[in-house]
């Protein structure tokens, strides 16, 4: 299942590509947003949640886009994004014109 480097991973950023969009790399996009603890602890989670957004913010993101169901839940909630957080699915079906 080694399909990408888990230390650097690229398959994202290949998705949003392929789609026509500029993936931006930022410092903590492969950090945790901190969900896990989001039930038990949820100024940790929100804290976590709130570097993600910064980190996407300062290289100039407009939007963040996720694999993670988790994470989707937790930038948008905890993180109080004020960027959109999209699931790629949500993204693909703009880009092929069924959603928008």
């Amino acid at each position: 299942m080694a399909f990408d480097n888990p230390e650097n991973p690229s398959i994202i950023e290949d998705f949003i590509k392929a789609i026509g969009g500029t993936p931006i790399t930022y410092a903590f996009r492969n950090e945790c947003c901190g969900a896990y603890v989001s039930t038990t602890n949820n100024k940790l989670a929100s804290e976590k949640s709130q570097k993600v957004i910064e980190s996407a913010k300062d290289e100039g993101a407009e939007m963040i886009i996720t694999a993670c169901p988790l994470c989707l839940y937790n930038l948008t909630v905890n993180g109080k994004a004020d960027i959109p957080v999209k699931y790629f699915t949500e993204i693909l079906a703009e880009a092929l014109g069924v959603k928008e």
